[in-house]
């Protein structure tokens, strides 16, 4: 790779800047953009009562959430994405065993309350899955089949989240995984968190791709402990993944771990939620990390900051009782 050059505008930098003159490999292009916002949305979930509504959240500030407005098609478990302006949701599962995981992908503008529209369908259906997005593709990452049993899918997808239309195959997954609500991305790398399985060995490594590539995963790095049902935010630098249950924590767990997103590696111990659960969403802006819902029965929010580790703090409650909701964010 040829060293990066400056044009030489003075409102810039000079030719000669210290990046230039060092001739030196451009190795990794830190971004400097995050797709996030202040506006939190949390989409769908279970019960019955949660599954056609969404609600929202100003995630700078605490209290409690507020209606947003309704599906287009009641759903749990959906992969959520945003350009900071739209808010896509692809996938999920409508509760019923009779049922296989769904296609379809619904859209809302975050900035404006009302119901969500219908954008489009996946490749293939499939419910918690893994998604990363940023201010042009939304990617939605294996997750479980259901035809109607369930199975794991290693299928990557992606979309153009400002124009409608269906997701085009982007390449794999390293291995099959599922149950792994949404994802960690800083603009540029997406991150996925394995699952609990222990066989084969990579289920519940870390996988990364490049978003405005297509192409295959890479093996990122190996959590600190192995678990499903979790959920996954990020900003610019760090990705969090909190909550879950898994061989160590069969229960639910209130561990979160965070790695830094541009560097490889293992994930580390980052603090807790402040109770042990799991099938819960997560979003964040670019500061602020939030984890809503989850299992048994939970309705509370609580909140991170990213760039400091510790333990995670009341922020207020959700409309009602919710699991497996789907969490994005973008501008107001």
């Amino acid at each position: 790779m040829s060293p990066l050059r400056s044009l030489g505008s003075p409102d810039i930098s000079p030719y000669d800047d210290v990046f230039c003159s060092t001739g030196a490999d451009a190795l990794y292009v830190y971004p400097t953009f995050q797709s996030n916002g202040e506006r939190g949305i949390f989409f769908g979930g279970s019960p019955s009562l949660s599954r056609d509504l969404i609600q929202y959240i100003t995630i700078a500030s605490t209290g409690n959430a507020t209606d947003f407005g309704d599906v287009d098609e009641n759903i749990a478990m959906a992969a959520g994405m945003s350009n900071k302006v739209r808010g896509v949701f692809g996938g999920g599962y409508m509760q019923s065993p009779s049922e296989p995981a769904k296609d379809f992908i619904q859209y809302i503008t975050i900035s404006t309350t009302g119901n969500a529209q219908d954008f489009g369908n996946l490749t293939v259906g499939r419910d918690r899955a893994g998604s990363v997005s940023n201010i042009t593709r939304g990617c939605v990452c294996g997750g479980s089949g259901r035809n109607p049993s369930a199975y794991k899918e290693d299928t990557v997808d992606y979309i153009t989240i400002s124009s409608t239309g269906n997701a085009t195959d982007f390449g794999n997954l390293t291995v099959a995984r599922e149950r792994m609500m949404g994802g960690s991305c800083n603009g540029i790398r997406g991150v996925l968190w394995g699952d609990s399985d222990s066989s084969p060995a990579e289920t519940s490594k870390l996988d990364y791709i490049t978003i405005d590539t297509t192409g295959n995963a890479t093996s990122f790095g190996d959590p600190a402990m192995r678990r499903e049902a979790h959920a996954a935010l990020g900003n610019l630098t760090r990705g969090l993944c909190g909550g879950g249950y898994g061989p160590s924590a069969p229960n639910g767990t209130n561990v979160i771990e965070y790695i830094t997103i541009a560097t490889t590696g293992n994930s580390q111990d980052f603090g807790d939620l402040t109770a042990s659960k799991s099938s819960l969403g997560a979003l964040a802006s670019d500061t602020r990390g939030v984890f809503g819902g989850g299992y048994s029965n939970l309705n509370v929010i609580e909140y991170v900051t990213i760039a400091t580790l510790g333990n995670g703090t009341d922020f207020g409650d959700l409309l009602q009782i919710n699991e497996w909701p789907s969490g994005t964010s973008g501008d107001a």
